[in-house]
């Protein structure tokens, strides 16, 4: 199986000693990182690395389907925010198209009820009036770690209310996913709702290969076994302390080194548009995970590196003149499958010859290819950073090898920032205000 491929010499502007010697400051903590692995356990915040060999966690969830899916499913809502629903989002689009809604030769299908919007609602409402005539043709996932997340619960009590008033028994096509003992743990076995939990010290940001992402993607039809294969693969790369294997710990330091810098934006440029949702799961692993007031030693620090998405080539016709002309404040992670899309292009036969020249029988995998080698010319002679992934295909084990890489990635340069990278105090500032305006 051809491998994920991480670029950056040459390219990144970065001299390979200080590499090096940043990586040697590491070598303690990857050895912690490695006994973290050895324990298999769920002892640490680090112990998200440990998911992927779960077996009991995903026996559970596979008894949990074959308890709620009785092969009549056609639509499962997933009520989720933020890490509850951004990594399931992720993988769902990149292997089945911005577009799976509209096409009819699957199911079930994938809803996600996020943010509290009457518009969003009032279309799940319309599928459910429309689409569903018995309640097995339905499930509803709702996933909150902390059990009092806002606009999750909002979302839950609107649609059982829809659901209750057309069948009986609705709660029997619910799923909770939380931390165990959460305060809707209690309430919800206390109704009995059918319950899954979230391994304690597991964040929300590092929960995809948990119950949060497993349960729904499985129930959708992708292959978690392959997709947690990727990641276990990644976890092993990304353990050693030798650089020419460690691809999330060169990363890190590449981050860490452009942040000292003053470069404070990581710009990552995907250049297949399915992989848009990876991006926004990755802004929050970035923005949850580095972006702190204080350090480790509670110290104020306000550090951080605003990560930015792209979809190439859409952007380049909005963004290229401010990437290449405008301030030296990005460094770049481009982000491709190349040789995609060979069955389609442009005829031989076309319309307006020689409007544009050397487009004709071109496929459109042939036509991203030229965009994408174009514009990492034109970074590399406007003398900007950038490092350079290059998937093999887009599937769940490349796409579970892709996630477990960023995630390592950024543990790795919280240590190197002196942050943690497990908390997330401030997001607690607007909660903590919103709900002093609803309880006024």
């Amino acid at each position: 199986m051809n491998k994920l491929e991480f670029k950056y010499k040459d390219t990144a502007l970065i001299d390979e000693k200080q590499i090096t010697d940043i990586a040697r400051s590491l070598k303690e903590y990857i050895a912690h990182l490695e006994d973290v692995a050895r324990r298999n356990d769920y002892s640490f915040f680090e112990s998200s690395i440990n998911l992927p060999f779960d077996s009991k966690l995903l026996s559970k969830v596979k008894d949990m389907i074959s308890r709620k899916n009785t092969g009549k499913l056609k639509y499962v809502i997933v009520i989720g925010i933020g890490g509850s629903n951004l990594g399931t989002i992720a993988i769902y689009e990149a292997l089945y198209g911005k577009l799976d809604g509209f096409l009819k030769n699957r199911l079930p299908k994938l809803l996600f009820a996020d943010t509290v919007s009457a518009r969003l609602l009032k279309d799940i409402k319309e599928i459910l009036e429309n689409e569903i005539q018995n309640p097995e043709e339905i499930l509803v996932n709702v996933i909150s770690k902390s059990g009092t997340t806002i606009e999750t619960i909002a979302h839950f009590e609107s649609i059982f209310d829809l659901l209750k008033r057309r069948f009986e028994n609705v709660s029997e096509r619910f799923v909770i996913t939380t931390d165990y003992q959460s305060k809707l743990w209690v309430k919800a076995e206390e109704q009995k709702f059918a319950l899954l939990n979230i391994p304690q010290k597991v964040g929300g940001r590092y929960s995809v290969f948990s119950t949060v992402g497993l349960f729904p993607l499985m129930l959708a039809g992708i292959d978690v076994n392959n997709l947690l294969k990727g990641a276990a693969n990644m976890r092993e790369i990304c353990l050693h302390e030798d650089l020419k294997h460690n691809l999330a710990l060169v990363s890190a330091i590449l981050l860490y080194l452009h942040h000292k810098n003053g470069i404070t934006i990581n710009n990552n440029f995907f250049f297949n548009p399915e992989l848009e949702s990876v991006g926004k799961w990755y802004r929050q692993l970035m923005g949850e995970s580095i972006g702190k007031e204080k350090d480790i030693k509670n110290n104020v620090v306000h550090t951080g590196i605003t990560p930015t998405i792209a979809i190439g080539s859409t952007d380049l016709h909005s963004l290229s003149q401010l990437y290449l002309g405008g301030p030296r404040d990005k460094f770049t992670t481009f982000v491709y499958v190349p040789g995609t899309n060979k069955e389609l292009g442009v005829p031989k036969d076309v319309v307006f010859p020689k409007l544009v020249e050397g487009i004709e029988g071109k496929s459109f995998g042939q036509l991203m290819d030229s965009i994408f080698e174009g514009i990492k010319i034109a970074y590399q002679k406007n003398k900007l950073p950038f490092a350079e992934i290059k998937l093999p295909e887009i599937s769940e084990y490349t796409i579970g090898q892709y996630l477990q890489f960023k995630m390592m990635e950024m543990i790795f340069l919280a240590r190197l920032l002196n942050v943690n990278a497990f908390d997330q105090p401030n997001v607690e500032d607007y909660k903590k205000e919103t709900r002093r305006i609803l309880h006024s």
